[in-house]
């Protein structure tokens, strides 16, 4: 507990670098610049568990983990953590329209197992990312490989 204090009466010495603000942005997807601030109001919230192992810092808060050196108080890294043993990779169906040949029937649409394909008369299919589970169904039976499952980054 005394180590937490540590840290906590030590907020005003947080910082981190250029490449740190890059990074951190990156890894939490965040659309804001001032990434010390975000910190610190992840560490002052009270549900943070906050614990100091050998050089380091450590503030765990709403599946993010970031990492503060304890002798420069530097925010060396913050990213999202999978308390799952399994790791699930995030994953989203795109259309790339450009390949579709106009005109026809989409034979996907109709072998979707959670019908998240739809198509208006003739005109490229759209997908319902709602309901899509990315099962690659449709990526096997179109042969214009207009359909293609991407990893999403955040």
């Amino acid at each position: 507990m005394a180590k937490k204090v540590e840290l906590l009466s030590n907020l005003d010495k947080i910082h981190t670098t250029d490449l740190g603000v890059v990074r951190i942005k990156k890894n939490l997807c965040l659309d804001t610049n001032d990434v010390v601030k975000y910190c610190i109001s992840k560490i002052l919230d009270k549900n943070c568990l906050i614990y100091q192992e050998g050089k380091n810092w450590y503030c765990e808060m709403d599946s993010i983990k970031i990492t503060i050196n304890a002798s420069s108080y530097t925010i060396i890294t913050a990213h999202k953590v999978n308390h799952n043993k399994s790791k699930k990779i995030e994953q989203k169906l795109s259309i790339r329209k450009e390949k579709c040949p106009k005109n026809h029937r989409c034979k996907a649409v109709p072998i979707c197992p959670v019908n998240a394909l739809s198509q208006k008369e003739k005109e490229v299919p759209e997908v319902d990312e709602t309901k899509c589970i990315a099962c690659g169904k449709c990526m096997v039976l179109c042969p214009k490989k207009v359909f293609v499952i991407e990893k999403m980054n955040c």
